[in-house]
């Protein structure tokens, strides 16, 4: 019987690994990679850290606040920021009607439209004067505010408390082709624009004012 051959080199090994197994395993690294090259989400911007304020920012009387809102050397201008007005009397709405102020009542359907606040705004801007909303026993309305004021140009409440709503490219956003030569862009005058301001008037006192950030972003006046 002649004497058996043996196996070739290689052939078990070969029969042994199955296709599958022949396929290089798939890198980690280069899994990693891919992944690498997914673009991250972007972060949102964080809400701005919110001043606990546990008093008003001035204590007064009518007079007094008067002459902080429109006199010469008015705080608002030094602080640079609208203003926040408690006056549990309830005189300083009605005095500001009879002076050069463009004022609106929260709470009233009239006055709490967008077109109506617009036209406020753009007055005050171009001839430089505040505009004054009332709130009256429920700052939470400035919330309803803010609504009504984003259906007018988006994020306006934040251009007006950080006084960045006196910039020209800004305030021309609520500008409309019907408002006419009035307001166009070579009628309004960095002068005038610098003395327009935010007036809220409450008569809910200090320490029950439910709005951390209505109290930070506002220069707060407490009438006594």
């Amino acid at each position: 019987m002649p004497p058996k051959q043996p196996a070739k080199k290689g052939v078990a090994a070969k029969k042994s690994s199955g296709g599958a197994a022949s396929k290089p395993a798939a890198s980690k690294s280069g899994a990693a990679k891919g992944a690498a090259a997914k673009p991250a989400a972007e972060a949102k911007p964080s809400e701005p850290a919110v001043v606990i304020k546990d008093k008003p920012d001035l204590t007064t009387d009518l007079k007094g606040a008067v002459g902080a809102l429109m006199g010469e050397g008015s705080p608002l201008a030094k602080v640079n920021k609208s203003a926040l007005v408690i006056d549990p009397t309830e005189k300083i709405a009605t005095f500001m009607k009879y002076r050069d102020a463009n004022c609106l009542t929260a709470v009233s359907p009239d006055d709490c439209i967008p077109e109506k606040i617009r036209l406020a705004l753009i007055g005050g801007i171009r001839y430089g004067k505040p505009v004054v909303i009332d709130v009256m026993d429920n700052p939470k309305m400035m919330n309803h505010i803010g609504t009504m004021m984003e259906e007018i140009t988006p994020g306006l409440l934040n251009m007006i408390y950080d006084q960045s709503i006196r910039e020209e490219e800004n305030y021309m956003k609520m500008v409309k082709e019907v408002d006419g030569k009035e307001y166009d862009i070579y009628s309004f005058s960095p002068e005038r624009t610098k003395e327009f301001n935010l007036i809220i008037v409450t008569s809910t006192p200090f320490a029950t004012i439910a709005d951390p950030h209505l109290v930070a972003r506002t220069y707060v006046i407490s009438i006594e």
